[in-house]
C-alpha cells in the first residue's frame, strides 16, 4: 500500500490491466526507480522482470525492498 493516493489508484488501474497481459516472458523495466513498478510486474506477470536505473542509490533501495524476489546486482 503507498501513501500518495495517486499510486493507490495508479495501482488498482494496473492490476486490472496487467490480467490482460500474457504470463511469462521477459520485461525490460527501464528507469525502475524504487522497483515500485518492477515488482508490481513480477507479481502479476510472472516473467523474467528487468529492472534498470542509472541511480544506485534507487538501485539498492530496490535491492532493499525486493524481499525474496530474485535479485542480479
Amino acid at each position: 500500500m503507498n501513501l500518495d493516493p495517486f499510486y493507490e489508484e495508479l495501482e488498482t488501474v494496473l492490476k486490472e490491466s496487467l490480467t490482460l497481459l500474457p504470463v511469462g516472458g521477459n520485461v525490460l523495466d527501464i528507469c525502475c526507480g524504487k522497483g515500485w513498478l518492477t515488482r508490481l510486474l513480477f507479481n502479476y506477470v510472472r516473467a523474467n522482470i528487468i529492472g534498470i536505473d542509472k541511480d544506485e542509490v534507487n538501485i539498492d533501495d530496490c535491492c532493499v525492498k525486493a524481499g525474496n524476489f530474485p535479485i542480479i546486482s
